[in-house]
């Protein structure tokens, strides 16, 4: 038999409905310490079929990928809390989607930290001289 700490409680859902799921995504029931989620995306748009075979990781070579980003300043917490039910009780829960590196979570987290980088790189064999015009003049 195991125990469970009492600090953290577990969650007791009936309905949980989730359209689509992408990468890097957390699905977390209960309480958890810290969660981390990240997810690095490369999208190239050729006007031609040319696949080519990378050397090296295409990720390793893009500058992109390797700044860090910098985050506001966080400020501590003191928090509290007595859980008088050790257990979460939801009804029904319904997401149409959950992107990349998103969470949800029925409880607590004491640290979360999520990053998505998506880079799109368009390759076109001639480009075009004037862009359309968004929007037509009325006259």
């Amino acid at each position: 038999m195991f125990t469970i700490d009492p600090r953290f409680r577990l969650a007791s859902v009936e309905s949980f409905d989730v359209n689509s799921a992408i990468t890097s995504s957390i699905l977390q029931f209960g309480d958890v310490f810290s969660i981390t989620a990240e997810s690095n995306a490369l999208a190239v748009q050729q006007q031609t079929a040319n696949f080519t075979e990378f050397e090296k990781d295409p990720f390793e070579m893009m500058p992109y990928y390797k700044k860090k980003p910098t985050h506001a300043p966080v400020y501590p917490v003191i928090l509290k809390r007595v859980n008088l039910n050790p257990t979460i009780q939801v009804r029904r829960v319904t997401f149409n989607g959950i992107s990349t590196s998103g969470v949800s979570v029925v409880g607590s987290v004491h640290s979360a930290t999520m990053m998505s980088r998506v880079r799109q790189i368009r390759q076109f064999d001639q480009y075009p001289q004037t862009a359309p015009p968004l929007h037509r003049k009325e006259n």
